[in-house]
């Protein structure tokens, strides 16, 4: 498989991803206004706890909700906490609506894709090669670090950038993890191995 191809699968995931988001916004507003970065961060923890749970049981008992529509729900998840995460260090919060939030999703997944050309390129699509369950509980352990490293910025003075820095990078990596395993299961990749 050569880069150019993973390129284009990549941003048809974002794009769906995106189509999926604008359409909850413009139905429920943008409700997620209230959660910070560490909330979104939850939230993409939930997801990923129900696809690892998922593929330890080997079933699921929420109809229509198999886990392969996780990782939509994770990457957009993902991409909002980005937005949330560049405000961090100004220590405002931005409320973005309607178009100039969806140009923010712009922004955010811009970044993610940068980062996995860059990453694409150097690792030669290793990911192809890994399981949907390992790059899942890759994901978790990023959120346990992510905790932790939270939990020792929050309060210190001047730390703020520092705690933007990591925020951008692990839902970044989350993001693009959340990608690799959509595109491998529209390629038919077994997800619950």
């Amino acid at each position: 498989m050569n880069q150019e191809k993973s390129n284009e699968q990549y941003d048809k995931v974002i794009a769906d991803c995106k189509k999926e988001f604008v359409e909850k916004n413009k139905k429920y507003g943008n409700s997620l206004d209230i959660y910070d970065a560490s909330d979104v961060l939850e939230k993409v923890f939930i997801k990923l706890y129900r696809i690892r749970r998922i593929q330890e049981v080997g079933e699921y008992k929420i109809a229509g909700e198999p886990i392969e529509k996780n990782f939509s729900e994770i990457i957009n998840y993902g991409i909002y906490g980005m937005i949330t995460a560049l405000q961090v260090s100004s220590g405002e919060r931005i409320l973005f609506e309607g178009d100039l939030l969806f140009t923010e999703y712009d922004k955010a997944s811009t970044i993610c894709r940068t980062v996995f050309q860059a990453k694409n390129h150097d690792y030669g699509e290793a990911w192809r090669e890994l399981s949907i369950s390992y790059m899942v509980k890759e994901c978790l352990v990023k959120h346990a670090r992510m905790k932790q490293i939270y939990a020792t910025l929050k309060f210190k003075e001047g730390r703020k950038a520092e705690l933007q820095k990591e925020f951008i990078e692990v839902f970044g990596d989350i993001i693009n993890y959340a990608v690799f395993c959509s595109i491998l299961i529209s390629e038919n990749v077994n997800p619950m191995i």
